[in-house]
């Protein structure tokens, strides 16, 4: 798997968070789309912050639908939890 598709959020810059090139369809047209994707990622990572122990990431070169963009991700992320699971230890690695 190719790390630099499939990072954490705390190993982003800013400008890496954005590039994933695929403009984001604000609800609010008058809104910049950086801003709005700046305020939705955010949103995000309080929510990824209320559960202990999860793991909030970040699909580089995908849009919203990400199981067809890079399903390869999707997959891990999917075996990753399965793995969980059967180890719960391996979650924490």
């Amino acid at each position: 798997m190719d790390a630099r598709r499939f990072d954490t959020i705390a190993n982003l810059s800013a400008e890496q968070r954005f590039s994933h090139g695929i403009p984001f369809a604000a609800p609010f047209p008058e809104w910049p789309a950086a801003e709005m994707e700046r305020v939705m990622l955010a949103l995000l990572e309080d929510l990824a912050h209320l559960v202990p122990n999860t793991r909030h990431r970040i699909a580089h070169q995908s849009g919203h639908d990400i199981h067809r963009d890079q399903p390869e991700l999707v997959i891990e992320a999917v075996r990753q939890v399965v793995e969980a699971v059967r180890d719960p230890g391996s979650w924490l690695e």
